[in-house]
């Protein structure tokens, strides 16, 4: 019984790894918007901030950018019976930048 938890815990482990592996190359996701002063603005989703700043600085060039939003969203996932479970978890960063003129 004890070798069955211990499998499985440790499937569970490695499916959560192969799953955040594969997040890392997920690309931003950009959304048209308008910033709180009613400027036209960008939203963007990214698994890792530094992916939102890099993507910010593409789409805003040498004029560079002003961040109006941003945060760090978590969540979870846990399923099972009485004898086993799976977990997973995600964690996206999100940022609304206005460009400069």
């Amino acid at each position: 019984m004890r070798r069955r938890q211990t499998l499985l815990l440790a499937a569970a482990i490695g499916l959560g790894a192969s799953s955040l592996g594969g997040c890392a190359g997920l690309k931003p996701t950009v959304m048209r918007t308008r910033g709180p002063n009613g400027q036209p603005a960008y939203a963007l989703t990214c698994v890792n901030a530094s992916d939102c700043y890099a993507k910010a600085g593409d789409l805003c060039g040498a004029r560079g950018f002003q961040v109006t939003m941003s945060g760090i969203y978590s969540s979870g996932l846990v399923t099972g019976s009485l004898s086993s479970y799976v977990g997973s978890a995600s964690r996206t960063s999100n940022i609304e930048i206005e460009c400069k003129p």
